[in-house]
């Protein structure tokens, strides 16, 4: 843990949600149940996964439990371009098998496979080339229509 980073994310933002709680730990598809009981909602309005590993198999594991975010966003791995159906599982982390940049976190093939089970639809990636959008359509009015206008894919600059 990065002790320092941590003590600064609650210098900038505490102050923006003082009931906001804070806690240092090692997140797995094992220890987040545990985690999620504490959540006051099953279905947060938006919920970010972003722990640079053994991301698929903890958001498989929050969908599974029931926690239903109407908007969820999560990070991807576009060194494995956009076809690929892959990701770096928790099986990987436990044997130690080394992440470099061509095999952490998951695929943007391998996270719509994971969303569509659940009945979510994909709005977009950013343009930053990391970060991927999933909605739950049953949590929006059906005006709101965000599909196939975003982009589907982008290939990052850092690899």
């Amino acid at each position: 843990f990065d002790k320092y980073n941590i003590e600064r994310s609650y210098y900038w933002m505490h102050p923006l949600c003082p009931t906001s709680r804070w806690e240092t730990l090692f997140v797995t598809p094992i220890s987040i149940l545990a985690v999620l009981k504490s959540f006051p909602v099953k279905n947060p309005d938006f919920f970010s996964l972003d722990i640079d590993s053994i991301d698929f198999d903890v958001a498989k594991e929050i969908l599974t439990s029931g926690f239903r975010p109407k908007i969820f966003l999560v990070e991807y791995n576009s060194a494995y371009g956009p076809e690929t159906l892959t990701h770096y599982s928790f099986s990987d982390f436990t044997k130690k098998v080394p992440i470099n940049s061509k095999n952490w976190g998951c695929s943007i093939s391998k996270w719509n496979s994971l969303f569509e089970e659940f009945d979510y639809k994909f709005v977009t990636v950013d343009e930053s080339d990391v970060n991927a959008f999933f909605v739950d359509p049953t949590m929006f009015i059906d005006s709101f229509n965000p599909y196939g206008h975003g982009l589907s894919f982008a290939n990052s600059k850092h690899f």
